[in-house]
């Protein structure tokens, strides 16, 4: 009997030991599942991932050496809540790319003597950079000797320069020197409220009086909290005062007037 007893307190103890080795093993796996999701959110693309063949290519065909470009690293502005991938070269090529990995700003000084044939016109070179930047026809660009600037035009004839891109080509070969890309979208194409309604809207400001000039459309600048830009109609009073109007929903967006 005593035996009995005995053997039933061994098999219950393996039993136990059974269990809390299998919750052990269970905890490892789970543990091991959380820290290759926490790497796979938190991985950072290789050089040679980034610089794909397409970007390569359009990189090289606006005056880009990108063999020398060797350096990666994770760029956050404190201006800015987005995180940058900046490629670069010990010679100062910087190509900095936005986390959907389009091109936002190249600095290419090195392209002044790297001996590129001037076989290329500068409208060919815009060329290039349309299609490296996917620009459409509604991206008008600006005349200009060695400064272009690309700007969305939109139906209504409208432009939004916080929709542009700005380039500045070498004197010297076919090849950019500097590119900045301003891609901020307007909460509106048309506007809600008629001229009418802008202008009497303004006239409950303190500031104002009846103006009986036209409303002028425009984009106004990034809100500083939001970052958002909005379709608003400026409208003049004389050639001292004007207030800024939401054409959405009629607020004064803004004023500068004098008593």
């Amino acid at each position: 009997m005593r035996n009995i007893f005995i053997m039933f307190t061994i098999l219950c103890i393996l039993l136990l030991l059974s269990g809390c080795s299998n919750n052990n093993l269970s905890n490892n796996i789970d543990e091991s599942n959380d820290i290759n999701n926490t790497a796979e959110k938190t991985s950072v693309p290789s050089l040679n991932e980034l610089l794909t063949s397409e970007l390569t290519a359009n990189l090289e065909s606006i005056g880009v050496d990108t063999s020398a470009l060797t350096r990666l690293e994770i760029v956050e502005p404190e201006v800015d809540d987005t995180s940058y991938y900046l490629i670069s070269s010990k010679e100062g090529i910087q190509i900095y790319l936005d986390a959907d990995r389009n091109v936002v700003s190249i600095v290419n000084f090195a392209a002044e003597d790297n001996g590129l044939s001037a076989q290329d016109n500068v409208l060919v070179l815009l060329d290039k950079v349309r299609k490296l930047l996917n620009l459409g026809d509604d991206y008008i660009c600006s005349d200009g000797y060695t400064s272009f600037t690309f700007t969305r035009q939109y139906p209504n004839g409208l432009k939004n320069i916080y929709e542009s891109v700005n380039v500045q080509v070498s004197s010297v070969a076919p090849a950019v020197t500097v590119l900045r890309r301003f891609n901020v979208p307007p909460n509106r194409i048309e506007p809600v409220l008629t001229e009418a309604d802008a202008i009497k809207a303004a006239e409950n400001n303190e500031y104002a009086v009846h103006s009986t000039e036209v409303p002028l459309i425009c984009y106004c600048p990034p809100d500083s909290e939001t970052g958002e830009v909005r379709l608003a109609y400026k409208i003049h009073y004389g050639t001292e005062s004007w207030a800024i109007i939401d054409a959405e929903n009629g607020d004064v967006l803004g004023i500068d007037a004098l008593k």
